[in-house]
């Protein structure tokens, strides 16, 4: 059996990772049969059980799950049948605990996460012995865990795709629609093919972007942005590029997905968003979902050659959480 050692202890290649001393009042360190030296600190074998326990308080403390959501599954996965008697697997149940909790929560699918395993895997076969094994050695890893996909009645929000390139183009610049993001008409260019696929690769490195899916292709986007897990807020954007598709409640329902995983999911408290004045029909659909007007930011657009007030509006979780559930008009 490895002998065991405390943070402090670790060899030169886990130097660097957040120290267990930095967590001293996480409810993770009463976790069951959690293994502690004679000074109450957590041992460890092996650098990456000190990853794992440093990575899941980590994800604790930005509320990615409660105390008693992690208290379950760990109980759940240390009381299997087949557990080894010295209990050296100890932190192989933290890790199936971690992944069951951001798999049922919507955080990263099955098959995000075997795709994960077998990253890391070839990662560790292409570093040189000594060295520690960093994701990044990877061979084939050539981008990060997507936003997961999320489907509506008539909409699908999901990650983009080398399809939404030729379907972007499509759908042109509108100037109507881009007057209503504040850009003057004078302004509007004709969109072209290197254009959309910027826009596909922008939207691909976006943590917290999606294509909206109307009909089977790709007709917008919508995004949070700013996301500070520390006061857990951020500002959501969205656009729908096809005038057909105005009006008719898509918006809505992509913007009620998006709500549902932000103040799931991702536990965040409060979306902001800001909108020009003159949107009325997007004003009327952030009402509807409901979004509060909160202030006014005066003379803040220059757009057709006028000046132009910004709407602030905001929406808290227990707002959205304790409303009725949205009715399906197009039923």
């Amino acid at each position: 059996m490895s002998e065991r050692k405390t943070v402090s202890q670790l060899s030169e290649g886990d130097k660097g990772r957040k120290p267990v001393s930095a967590f001293p009042h996480s409810p993770l360190l009463a976790s069951a049969e959690l293994p502690k030296s004679a000074e109450g600190d957590p041992v460890f074998a092996e650098p990456w059980q000190a990853t794992v326990f440093a990575m899941t308080v980590r994800l604790h403390e930005q509320g990615v799950f409660s105390w008693s959501e992690w208290a379950e599954a760990l109980s759940t996965e240390l009381y299997k049948p087949g557990r080894r008697a010295d209990a050296s697997d100890y932190y192989d149940c933290w890790v199936a605990a971690l992944s069951r909790l951001v798999t049922e929560l919507s955080i990263a699918s099955g098959r995000e996460l075997d795709a994960l395993t077998r990253s890391w895997q070839r990662a560790a076969e292409a570093t040189p012995h000594g060295k520690p094994i960093v994701i990044e050695n990877d061979p084939l890893r050539w981008r990060r865990v997507r936003a997961p996909i999320l489907e509506g009645p008539n909409v699908r929000l999901r990650p983009p795709c080398e399809a939404d390139i030729e379907a972007r183009f499509l759908l042109g610049s509108d100037p109507d629609i881009a007057e209503m993001f504040g850009v003057s008409r004078e302004d509007v260019r004709p969109i072209t093919r290197e254009r959309a696929a910027a826009w596909v690769r922008n939207l691909g490195e976006h943590p917290h972007a999606w294509v909206i899916e109307i009909q089977g292709t790709c007709a917008g986007e919508i995004r949070l942005d700013r996301v500070d897990q520390h006061d857990r807020r951020a500002s959501m954007a969205i656009g729908l590029y096809n005038r057909a598709l105005l009006g008719r409640g898509f918006g809505s329902e992509a913007i009620d997905l998006l709500l549902k995983h932000a103040f799931g999911p991702m536990r965040l408290h409060r979306i902001g968003i800001r909108v020009l004045s003159y949107n009325e029909r997007a004003i009327r659909a952030y009402e509807k979902s409901g979004f509060v007007v909160e202030g006014r930011e005066r003379e803040a657009a220059f757009v057709n050659g006028t000046w132009h007030d910004d709407v602030m509006m905001g929406l808290l979780d227990h707002e959205f959480l304790g409303r009725p559930a949205p009715v399906d008009s197009r039923r």
